[in-house]
C-alpha cells in the first residue's frame, strides 16, 4: 500500500476493522524476503498493520521505495496476482 495509515482508516471506517497492532520496519540481509514474501531480497517493509473484524484478520504491508518495483497493479489473471479493490469515497 502506498500509505498504510490511509488504508487502516479506510478499512476501519468502511468495514469496521479494528487495528490490533502495528510493527516495523522490517528488512533482511539474507534471502528471507525473497523466500517468504516473494519480493526482491533487499526490499524493506516500513510498516505492517494487523487488523481484525468478525473473526477475519487482515495484514496490510507498506514497502519502502529502496528498490525498483512496478507501481501498477497486475491484471487479475496474472500469475501471483493479489486482488484488492478499493473505491475512493
Amino acid at each position: 500500500m502506498p500509505n498504510i495509515d490511509e488504508e487502516v482508516s479506510y478499512f476501519s471506517k468502511h468495514f469496521g476493522f479494528g487495528l490490533a497492532y502495528e510493527f516495523g520496519p522490517f528488512a533482511a540481509d539474507d534471502n528471507w524476503m525473497a523466500e517468504h514474501q516473494n519480493v526482491n531480497p533487499r526490499a524493506e517493509i516500513s510498516k505492517i498493520a494487523i487488523m481484525n473484524a468478525g473473526g477475519i484478520n487482515l495484514e496490510i504491508f507498506e514497502y519502502t521505495d529502496n528498490i525498483h518495483r512496478s507501481k501498477t497493479a497486475p491484471n487479475n489473471a496474472d500469475i501471483g496476482c493479489h486482488h484488492h479493490t478499493r473505491a475512493n469515497y
